[in-house]
């Protein structure tokens, strides 16, 4: 398994957003991700507090994008996914500004764990951002801030 993670990280450093056909984000607000029944993936419990408001939500199977959203200070994207009955696993989150440039954290967040999951991942930068799915599976992710 380490040299199977090893070589998709090789494969991976090497690539830029073009390969994966990432190009500047057109800021139209729509998506081709399709709804999910809501008991498909697991949902994680906690809810917006009062100083936070979500954002954008949104479900897929495949890959997909959030329309733009902006944020002015701390946020969170939180997410489910489940890859069940699927050949393989992998759930890549990515994001980027309106000119297709990664977020100033490098972020990147990605797992290969089979079955069902879900994290939350803050964040803290400023602007206007979306966020790429990468998988194969179902998922679903909110952003609040």
């Amino acid at each position: 398994m380490r040299w199977f993670c090893a070589i998709a990280v090789v494969l991976l450093a090497g690539c830029g957003a073009a390969d994966f056909g990432l190009v500047a984000p057109t800021p139209t607000g729509s998506t081709t991700a399709t709804a999910l029944p809501a008991t498909s993936v697991p949902q994680l419990t906690s809810v917006p507090t009062a100083e936070e408001k979500i954002l954008t939500e949104m479900s897929g199977d495949g890959n997909g994008q959030t329309a733009l959203f902006t944020v002015t200070g701390p946020w969170a994207i939180s997410y489910t996914y489940d890859c069940t009955g699927r050949s393989g696993t992998i759930v890549s989150l990515d994001v980027w500004d309106v000119a297709g440039k990664r977020i100033p954290e490098n972020f990147h967040q990605g797992t290969m764990k089979p079955g069902t999951g879900a994290d939350v991942v803050h964040l803290a930068t400023p602007g206007t951002w979306l966020v790429h799915v990468g998988s194969i599976c179902r998922w679903h992710l909110t952003v609040r801030g």
